[in-house]
């Protein structure tokens, strides 16, 4: 059912087995955007309930829902989410975000300005920036990172310094766009192809972030994934240097 209420933004959160987490959020969330009216969507696919339970005993029902993709893996949690707010949420802007606080809310105060200027369809944090920063970050993570945003920067679009972070903010103009395209949902080449495909229509821009790794919850990246990414990264490339060609 459709909620009625207009808000500033509506987050988009995937967890997993992000219980001890959660308060943490909520606490960030309450600082750095204390004056915003703003929706949450969970996507918990959690083994167990502590996270939905949590979630249930922090946050105000009436401003909150928690859905299951089912299928323990961020890419798909986020296409649901989009997909549901989008349908469901009156909101000025959608952000993607994770629920570890790797992407932390104060990047959202710091650029409210920016955020809501209008003057931008789609915002991503990035890690690349002059003024960004990460800690505590898995070298090889950070490696893959890094090398895919490289290449992409060199093959796409120079102008984007970050295609792999998945903490972004759509506006109703993006998101409505990019809900009726049917997108490759495997991490991290579904923040690779959104931003291909919305490249040539809507206004990007980067913003400069601070991003912190997680130090508790589960990750779902593990070696099959990484072979999985390469595989179809390079059929990315292939493609596109024949389209060129």
């Amino acid at each position: 059912m459709t909620n009625l209420n207009k808000y500033d933004f509506c987050l988009i959160i995937p967890t997993l087995h992000e219980e001890r987490n959660i308060l943490k959020v909520k606490l960030a969330l309450d600082v750095y955007l204390k004056n915003q009216k703003y929706f949450i969507c969970f996507v918990d696919d959690s083994k167990n309930s502590l996270t939905k339970n949590t979630i249930t005993s922090i946050f105000e029902k009436k401003n909150t829902k928690i859905l299951n993709c089912g299928k323990n893996d961020r890419c798909g949690a986020v296409k649901l989410g989009l997909d549901w707010c989008y349908n469901n949420i009156k909101s000025n802007y959608f952000i993607e975000m994770d629920g570890d606080l790797s992407h932390h809310p104060e990047d959202i105060k710091k650029n409210l300005p920016i955020i809501l200027s209008g003057k931008y369809n789609l915002l991503i944090f990035s890690k690349y920036l002059i003024n960004s920063k990460q800690s505590g970050r898995a070298i090889d993570r950070r490696l893959i990172s890094f090398i895919v945003s490289k290449v992409c920067n060199f093959l796409f679009n120079k102008n984007i310094k970050d295609y792999s972070n998945g903490f972004r903010i759509y506006d109703v103009k993006a998101l409505s766009i990019l809900i009726k395209k049917k997108i490759i949902y495997k991490a991290p080449m579904e923040n690779i192809n959104i931003i291909l495909f919305l490249l040539d229509k809507v206004k990007i821009k980067e913003l400069a972030s601070n991003y912190r790794d997680r130090s508790y919850g589960s990750s779902v990246i593990n070696f099959k994934h990484y072979i999985e990414f390469t595989i179809s990264f390079l059929k990315l490339i292939i493609s596109y240097v024949s389209k060129q060609n």
